[in-house]
């Protein structure tokens, strides 16, 4: 059984602390200040803990189990009840449609699976990261990560509506978050890097009340460019920083943690629980907030203590209880 790294858990329960609350808090500028950070946090923490592997088909394999198996069987769990929630007639057509949006995936994935997009893109920007990193010189990667975010901003001023499957495109932008962690990650104890990631984090506060610099990977908006990217790494810096902090006060690390243990089935299940709460009449943000949280995070409990289902909707192997986020497994 492999040792957990709390600060890692810590950082990852806030990061999926913040994704619930982007997605059920309906105030304009608190859900903008979640999407200033929440997913470009998650790809950047797993290039701070990627370790390169030279066999390729290990890592893709590795890849698979661990993020494209547990993808396709809650989008199977899912197909029901998403056909059943569109209000159409279940018929040839319906059905069709739906397995054809669930085969398309990325942007395509809306309500329950709508979050689902991060799974696919970050296999992708694994996997050819790690290709990269192993195959070519550290020069020559920075220099594709510098073209692959220009050519993302293209995307995203024109052709803002071109959203490839399983969102590869995305990929663009959730590269060189991955591999600049990956690259400077040697300073994670430097106090001045905090202190001016700090600063940007405090005036991106005051500034997205002007400037749209807040992230919607999904939907190609990259905010300002550059601008938006290097306030959501500050945000990452920060984080990081108050993630290995709590960890020096026990009550609120163990709270914290434990919800980032669960951060991939809470992703997979928060959307199902806080959209069918919302249709149901729970229409208070905070209540459903609190339910949706909550509730999957119980759900993952359950998941994880069956070794079947672990392995098929979280990707813990047997005999390694760790849940296999990116984070954790990203080598």
């Amino acid at each position: 059984m492999r040792t957990r790294i709390e600060w890692i858990d810590s950082l990852k329960g806030i990061g999926i602390i913040s994704v619930v609350a982007g997605h059920t808090i309906q105030n304009g500028s608190v859900a903008t200040l979640f999407f200033l950070f929440h997913m470009p946090l998650f790809f950047a923490l797993s290039g701070h803990l990627f370790n390169p592997n030279t066999n390729l088909r290990q890592y893709l394999s590795k890849g698979v189990r661990h993020l494209l198996i547990p993808y396709a069987c809650f989008l199977a769990i899912l197909f029901l009840p998403t056909l059943l929630n569109s209000g159409t007639p279940i018929n040839f057509h319906s059905v069709s449609h739906l397995v054809a949006r669930f085969m398309y995936g990325g942007a395509a994935l809306v309500e329950f699976e709508g979050p689902f997009w991060f799974v696919t893109c970050l296999f992708f920007t694994q996997q050819i990261c790690n290709f990269l990193i192993v195959k070519w010189r550290p020069q020559s990667v920075s220099l594709i990560m510098i073209a692959a975010l220009i050519s993302g901003y293209a995307n995203q001023y024109a052709a803002a509506n071109l959203r490839f499957p399983l969102a590869i495109n995305v990929c663009l932008v959730a590269m060189p978050f991955f591999y600049l962690a990956y690259r400077i990650r040697s300073l994670d104890d430097n106090r001045t890097l905090v202190a001016i990631s700090s600063a940007i984090c405090i005036a991106s506060i005051a500034a997205m009340r002007h400037f749209p610099i807040a992230y919607d990977m999904k939907n190609t908006n990259y905010g300002i460019p550059l601008a938006s990217f290097v306030v959501a790494y500050a945000w990452f810096i920060t984080l990081r920083a108050v993630a290995r902090a709590t960890t020096r006060i026990p009550g609120i690390s163990k709270v914290i943690s434990s919800f980032g243990a669960m951060s991939m089935g809470i992703m997979f299940t928060h959307q199902f629980i806080q959209i069918s709460l919302y249709k149901h009449g729970v229409h208070n943000d905070l209540v459903r907030f609190a339910i949706a949280l909550c509730a999957t995070y119980a759900v993952s409990r359950c998941i994880e203590s069956n070794h079947l289902a672990a392995r098929l909707l979280l990707g813990i192997q047997r005999g390694n209880r760790l849940p296999l986020t990116p984070s954790h497994e990203s080598a």
